[in-house]
């Protein structure tokens, strides 16, 4: 009598640390679900935004543009755009950033945005053939009155603009690379040594968004990075969508104002880990 009620006993207690151990694999498949749910939603909300300039092939950089820290060589871009395309990384349009940002649509983890500064024609000859050969999109920011119509013959010693023929021929052939405006005439220096934004007038501001929205550019890239109060006051009575900025670097995330988007410098003074460290960020 006294064994059967043993074997009872030890049924019971059996019974309730199998429950036990079922209601707590339950409560841990929950709990790294809420993490995984609470992680995707955070790389969701976070978005970064690269900001490159100028490249050239690793040989001249090191000949001509060695202390030149915004002309990168493009052996080291496109190790970079590999990495992007090996991890799956998804490259926005402006457009879809955009959309993201006003909540108008959602995007895939490990999203990124891929921006040039200034429009050099190695644009057109050296990162276009890389852009398509991943598949990515970017956006390229050009200066007005630097874009020639005629884009020069490729001279890699040689610092020149992309033209509005080869703009237009990419824009019809590859539509995921966009080209948007980093001010008509806002670029260069005074004879006191100040950049043009922030001297001119409200007047100054206003007719040069005026002829940005005359080429349909929707989007703009601040010349140096800078703003002030007046230019955000041009910028609101333009038809530009969205703004960049260096002003305050950071992830790009929905909480910022549509004319203060933060972006990531990525310079010839980055190396391929910090890169990729930059990107990791996001994720973890």
């Amino acid at each position: 009598m006294n064994a059967l009620r043993e074997k009872k006993w030890i049924v019971i207690v059996m019974v309730f640390i199998l429950a036990c151990l079922s209601v707590y694999g339950i409560a841990h498949r929950k709990g790294v679900m809420h993490f995984v749910r609470e992680r995707r939603d955070l790389m969701s909300e976070c978005v970064p935004v690269l900001a490159y300039h100028g490249f050239v092939p690793e040989k001249v950089k090191n000949e001509l543009f060695r202390d030149n820290k915004w002309i990168d060589d493009i052996e080291g871009f496109e190790k970079q755009m590999k990495y992007l395309h090996d991890n799956h990384w998804r490259t926005l349009t402006a457009d879809e950033f955009y959309d993201w940002h006003e909540g108008q649509s959602d995007v895939p983890e490990k999203s990124c945005m891929i921006t040039f500064d200034d429009g050099y024609y190695e644009m057109y000859y050296e990162v276009y053939p890389i852009l398509k050969k991943y598949g990515f999109n970017a956006t390229v920011f050009v200066i007005g009155t630097y874009t020639p119509e005629q884009t020069a013959p490729y001279d890699p010693h040689v610092r020149a603009k992309i033209g509005w023929d080869k703009i237009n021929e990419v824009k019809k052939e590859y539509p995921g690379f966009q080209f948007e405006s980093h001010s008509y005439d806002l670029h260069g220096f005074d004879k006191d040594g100040n950049e043009p934004w922030v001297t001119a007038t409200e007047k100054m501001l206003e007719e040069d968004f005026q002829k940005m929205d005359e080429y349909g550019f929707r989007y703009m890239a601040y010349p140096y990075g800078g703003y002030n109060d007046l230019m955000l006051e041009a910028i609101g009575k333009s038809k530009i969508k969205m703004a960049f900025t260096f002003k305050e670097p950071g992830y790009a995330t929905k909480h910022y104002p549509v004319y203060e988007i933060p972006r990531q410098k990525v310079t010839a003074e980055t190396t391929y880990e910090e890169f990729v460290e930059m990107l990791e960020k996001v994720i973890y």
